[in-house]
């Protein structure tokens, strides 16, 4: 798990970059999933609408970057990893997918968690709880634990 703050793209959009995510993980251990929660990170994103407020997303680069990084779940605090308004493009889903070249049905992407201040950033063991739905969205539980507290 990551905390990471989103960069400024002119006046009103923040974008998580493929250079953040690196200032972040490039000395860190390559784990199948990742955990991105993003600043400020208050107790309000549990009940925040985010409709109209073009939220912080992902950019295509950075997507592109946890590919490379061989990450196969990828968990945030952000409404969608793609921005609000994109014209029904969805580059970061698609990117993360690799649709429609060669789609990678075993990824995910849960959106909308909160990870309260009082997890701190490292490794964890991540239990990812998806409901058995046939679609191409399913609620999910994520579950961690750290890893940190069995090391002697």
């Amino acid at each position: 798990m990551v905390t990471v703050t989103p960069d400024k793209s002119g006046e009103q959009d923040s974008i998580i970059t493929a250079s953040v995510l690196k200032h972040m993980l490039e000395n860190k251990v390559k784990t199948p999933a990742i955990i991105v929660r993003t600043l400020p990170n208050s107790s309000d994103k549990l009940k925040k609408d985010y409709s109209g407020t073009n939220p912080a997303y992902f950019s295509e680069d950075a997507i592109h970057y946890l590919n490379k990084r061989d990450v196969i779940h990828l968990i945030t605090d952000l409404p969608s990893v793609d921005r609000e308004k994109d014209g029904g493009q969805l580059m970061a889903h698609k990117a993360y997918w690799e649709w429609p070249l060669i789609p990678n049905k075993k990824k995910t992407i849960t959106e909308m968690v909160y990870i309260d201040n009082i997890v701190t950033d490292g490794l964890y063991l991540c239990n990812i709880q998806i409901a058995s739905i046939e679609s191409d969205a399913s609620p999910s539980k994520i579950l961690i634990y750290p890893l940190n507290k069995f090391k002697k």
